[in-house]
């Protein structure tokens, strides 16, 4: 059997999570409004292992990580009389929403990828470029 591993990294320049309808209350002040959260900048590491036979041809994925999210803003609507607290609640949503964020997207490819691997056209295009 022959086999052939590749390394790929993706970047990425633009990615919004958005939250439509949040409702918080401090004190004796309760406000509603949405969130968006902003990445300007995110890298996904991909390696892939192709295993040729004779016969037959199978995609493995080796590894599907984030390498970085850089450059996080978040917008909030709605804050009115709280929009004092605006940075303390920016710097808490980054901080506690980035590696849930970071999960997600390398949850997501993974499977997506997984699944687009398992199709037989991932060995033919190899088959092309060997010939």
């Amino acid at each position: 059997p022959t086999s052939a591993t590749f390394t790929l990294h993706l970047g990425f320049g633009h990615m919004e999570v958005y939250y439509d309808s949040y409702t918080a209350s401090f004190l004796s002040a309760r406000v509603s409004g949405d969130v968006r959260l902003t990445v300007r900048r995110f890298s996904l590491l991909l390696a892939m292992t192709l295993l040729l036979n004779d016969d037959d041809c199978k995609a493995v994925l080796d590894t599907s990580t984030v390498e970085y999210l850089d450059d996080i803003e978040v917008g909030i609507s709605g804050l009115g009389p709280l929009n004092w607290a605006f940075e303390k609640i920016s710097e808490l949503m980054i901080t506690r929403y980035k590696n849930d964020i970071q999960h997600r997207l390398e949850e997501m490819f993974t499977k997506r990828l997984q699944k687009v691997m398992s199709k037989k056209y991932m060995c033919n295009i190899v088959y092309y470029f060997l010939r």
